[in-house]
């Protein structure tokens, strides 16, 4: 048996799903049909194409046929599970157990892992998207200086390096904006599409795209905002060829006096404020279309 676990644990780890064959008697399995029969008699057909238009499904099958304990108790199942999941906890629990009943002209039923409840190991990647926040702009800044002056690519003092620097400190907001939106989008609606034949790019352009394009907009709104008042980091990149407002407004205040300090600070907060506009009424209309 333990050739069959190493087996099926591989297949598990590799593809999120394995499929048991000749586990248990015939006669069981004939025994167990006959205890779920009417049931499905009694279940109407699911409704969507992720469930499946020609199916029937139910769970709580250990109340409705006994004989369902000798699958979920079955020695196979419970050294594999055992292999899989105690590493990584002290106890095991039964989650699910469904039937599924599919009809003729029904589309294929396609194995997948469960996105939602076993995403798999993250946090690393997170942790380094988040560490220019943790960083001091001044820091942040004085080290991009001292890298770009010591080498061969000359584009110190221009609107490149100013880029460099504006994505890098502002990736924090980007990815925390968008991955509240990214997780609003339910995995079904893709997986709807892909069970009804449609290819990666005419997904990504008729289902996500669009549902993510609101809040794309809302992020680079606020990444916007957030550069028209940066001033840590464009202190020490900003050149006579590259100039960004916040330091302007800073040599202006010590070097032209008031006025052109004033000025220039207006036009800061006029652009500010008709990027948060927008926000506002962009949210609003999402929440109308959502209401």
């Amino acid at each position: 048996m333990s050739a069959a676990v190493d087996r099926h644990a591989a297949a598990l780890a590799r593809d999120g799903w394995c499929v048991f064959g000749r586990a248990i008697e015939p006669t069981v399995i004939a025994g167990i049909e006959a205890d779920l029969e009417p049931r499905f008699a009694a279940t109407p057909l699911c409704q969507g194409a992720f469930y499946g238009a020609q199916t029937k499904r139910f769970g709580s099958l250990l109340t409705r046929a006994p004989a369902i304990e000798r699958l979920a108790m079955h020695p196979l199942i419970l050294e594999l599970v055992e292999q899989m999941l105690l590493p990584w906890c002290e106890r095991i629990a039964l989650n699910l157990t469904q039937a599924i009943e599919i009809h003729p002209g029904a589309l294929p039923q396609l194995p997948h892992r469960d996105q939602d409840m076993w995403q798999g190991p993250k946090g690393s990647i997170e942790y380094l998207v988040m560490f220019p926040q943790a960083v001091p702009r001044l820091v942040f800044g004085l080290a991009l200086l001292w890298a770009w002056l010591n080498m061969p690519v000359p584009i110190y003092g221009t609107l490149w390096l100013l880029a460099l620097a504006y994505f890098t400190v502002m990736l924090p907001i980007g990815v925390r904006t968008l991955a509240g939106v990214v997780l609003q989008v339910d995995k079904s609606l893709e997986e709807c599409a892909r069970v009804c034949g449609a290819g990666w790019v005419y997904q990504l352009r008729t289902i996500t795209l669009p549902l993510l394009k609101p809040g794309v907009i809302a992020a680079w709104l606020l990444i916007f905002m957030a550069c028209v008042r940066e001033l840590g980091v464009s202190v020490f990149l900003m050149g006579p060829n590259a100039k960004v407002i916040a330091p302007s407004i800073v040599s202006a205040f010590a070097s032209s006096g008031i006025e052109l300090t004033a000025a220039m600070a207006l036009i800061q907060t006029f652009t500010v404020v008709v990027a948060l506009l927008i926000l506002f009424r962009l949210t609003r209309g999402i929440t109308r279309e959502l209401t």
